[in-house]
Parts: C-alpha cells; structure tokens; sequence
C-alpha cells in the first residue's frame, strides 16, 4: 500500500470531507463526506466533476502554499462550502478540504447538505 492509499484509507476512516483534481480542475477522488456535501453539482466535462476556476486558482496563489487561501462554492438551497487548499499529492493532483456550516440545526437542513433522502 502506498503512501497516498495509506492517507486516503485514513482520511475516510477519519470521516474528513477531502477531494482531489487536477491541475486542469477535474475531480480525481473523493471522500464519501466530500461527494455528499457537493451532491447538489459541479459543473461537468465530459462526464468528470470539474472544480469551478476559482478554486483551482487557490492551489496556484501565494506559490501554492498548503492552506494559503480558501474560496466559497455557494450551493443553491444550502449552506455553502468553504474549499481550503491542502497541498500537492504529485505534479498533477491537488487536495482540497471542503468545511460547511450550518447556521441551523434543523433535520431538513441537515438533509439538504448531506443529500439524505428518508424513505
């Protein structure tokens, strides 16, 4: 198992909402946490999640420091998330933590960001 598996086994493990792309945007892997919070839709190319310009350009701001800027993904209908550049995983692929807040404790609220459907 290499060292990226080993991060990404524990990170899901850890229950954090992490994704990664590429330098181009596009979606590489995500947490389950991550794919719920942004189940209400990325813009897509040819059948691939891409992460809006805005928050790619915060991997290549402030020579691409970990955790050197964030950028806000307004989702309709819900909270919005904060995107925070974690750092490089290799020449093309980018980590990205994703963080909400939820001003209200409702179970409608909670449902609308996780995308929970009670049947």
């Amino acid at each position: 198992m290499t060292g990226l598996s080993r991060s990404f086994g524990a990170s899901v493990a850890a229950d954090r909402p992490l994704l990664s792309a590429s330098r181009d945007g596009r979606l590489v892997w995500s947490t389950p946490q991550a794919a719920g919070l942004l189940a209400l839709g990325l813009p897509r190319a040819e059948g691939t999640a891409v992460l809006p310009p805005e928050i790619m350009a915060i991997a290549f701001s402030e020579g691409g420091k970990e955790g050197a800027a964030t950028a806000r993904i307004g989702k309709p209908g819900g909270p919005p998330i904060d995107v925070a550049f974690v750092g490089r995983l290799s020449a093309d692929e980018y980590l990205f933590r994703l963080v909400t807040t939820i001003c209200q404790g409702t179970e409608a609220s909670l449902r609308a960001t996780y995308s929970l459907d009670c049947a």
